[in-house]
């Protein structure tokens, strides 16, 4: 039986992400540009993809992460190894704007403050990665 806190780590974080991404697979492709170019500033790479493929891509790939993380016998480190990246990627997302933070680029500014919670995504995904098997 999975510990009780990496349950609780997992069903929040998986309800969420999963939400967005099924959130997404209906989106048009003027939002799809919209959070690519978004997206293009904390990994350039994703500017070669079409506004199309990169929404689908990101769609599938949260609702994949989502349910990886409500799904049982997934083990709790690789929830948490995909849970880190991907928030890890939110992160540099936030990181690459200049108008989400301060000017210490550190604190968010009120446009920043929705992405910042992304910090807690990384924080839950590495203390699934670093949780230790129940004896």
């Amino acid at each position: 039986m999975p510990k009780l806190s990496n349950a609780a780590l997992r069903l929040t974080t998986g309800a969420l992400i999963l939400n967005s991404g099924i959130g997404k697979l209906s989106m048009d492709e003027a939002t799809y540009g919209y959070l690519k170019g978004m997206a293009s500033a904390g990994v350039p790479q994703v500017a070669k993809l079409s506004d199309k493929q990169f929404g689908k891509a990101l769609a599938v790939s949260e609702t994949a992460l989502g349910a990886a993380l409500l799904t049982p016998f997934v083990s709790p480190k690789l929830a948490g190894l995909g849970l880190t990246a991907f928030s890890g990627g939110l992160l540099s997302m936030y990181f690459g704007i200049d108008s989400m933070t301060e000017k210490d680029g550190i604190r968010p500014t009120q446009e920043g403050t929705a992405m910042a919670k992304d910090v807690v995504l990384l924080g839950a995904g590495l203390a699934l990665l670093f949780s230790s098997k129940k004896k």
